[in-house]
């Protein structure tokens, strides 16, 4: 009804799923929709009417803009050639940049601090990151590792952290305040993002900003914020063996080498994935559709 009142310029959805809910309203206005992870990379991917869903709707839209190049290249699959799609990359808050560290926390002596935050899913990789924890366990390394997971499936994890007899390295907590899982990452020493599927994810630029050093699988478009050995760390998805090892290798390195590894990070967040950029580069796209 407010949009029939007050016709915008430019209608912009978020998400595909609130486009779904009014794609037949047709107002005199332009269209954008934003394709985010698991809805391109999962979702039309699990099933055939969600694809088929995908390629009547699109059809209505006048342009898109996509969190990643990789991302891009999927949504292809059910938008035509002729629509436009901009990739238009995740962002942080300079801010970020002003309370991160300025050197790497971790000490040889001292017992290692690993972190993952994100929606409490399958594709999370929550499972292959705790048998990862169980071989270092094994290899009497000294960690600690906090799952910030909120979400429906508890059960899962608090299974396979007693089954595999890690309740004293692992802090499971089912969701935190936004600003008290920044602090968390903060004392961290290690960022591990185990997914198995994501479009770029938010809480590793914020980690990255934050000068915590992030070990994250190759999935989706994770490459194209990360090079590895360079601003952080690149391993295969599903490969528990390679991420206890990778762990081990970080631990060994020196400060200066690791400070390098954070200090490209911060330099990575700034050049590509600050929200002023992000700003400015929505209002291009806005105004090229607005001159079509």
């Amino acid at each position: 009804l407010p949009i029939m009142i007050n016709p915008p310029d430019i209608l912009h959805f978020q998400w595909i799923s609130p486009m779904l809910k009014i794609e037949n309203f047709n107002g005199d206005f332009k269209k954008v929709l934003s394709l985010r992870g698991s809805q391109i990379n999962m979702n039309p991917i699990s099933s055939k009417i969600i694809a088929d869903t995908y390629v009547r709707a699109f059809k209505n839209i006048d342009a898109f803009h996509s969190v990643s190049d990789d991302i891009k290249k999927l949504s292809r699959n059910y938008i035509k050639k002729t629509k436009p799609v901009k990739v238009i990359k995740p962002a942080v808050d300079k801010i970020y940049l002003k309370f991160s560290n300025k050197y790497w926390r971790y000490d040889i002596n001292e017992k290692l601090k690993i972190i993952s935050v994100g929606t409490n899913r399958w594709k999370k990789g929550f499972t292959y990151s705790l048998d990862s924890m169980r071989l270092l366990a094994e290899k009497k390394i000294k960690f600690s590792y906090t799952i910030i997971a909120p979400g429906e499936d508890r059960e899962n994890i608090d299974y396979q952290i007693s089954d595999l007899n890690l309740n004293s390295y692992v802090n499971y907590i089912p969701g935190l305040a936004h600003e008290q899982i920044l602090k968390e990452i903060k004392c961290c020493h290690l960022f591990l993002l185990p997914s198995l599927s994501e479009g770029i994810a938010n809480v590793v630029l914020e980690s990255m900003a934050l000068g915590v050093p992030v070990l994250s699988t190759n999935c989706g478009g994770m490459s194209e914020v990360i090079t590895d050995k360079v601003n952080g760390f690149l391993v295969p998805p599903r490969k528990p063996q390679i991420v206890s090892t990778r762990i081990n290798d970080i631990i060994s390195y020196d400060k200066e080498y690791m400070l390098k590894i954070i200090n490209a990070a911060k330099s990575t967040v700034i050049k590509n994935h600050l929200s002023n950029n992000q700003i400015s580069a929505f209002k291009n796209l806005y105004n090229e559709i607005l001159n079509e």
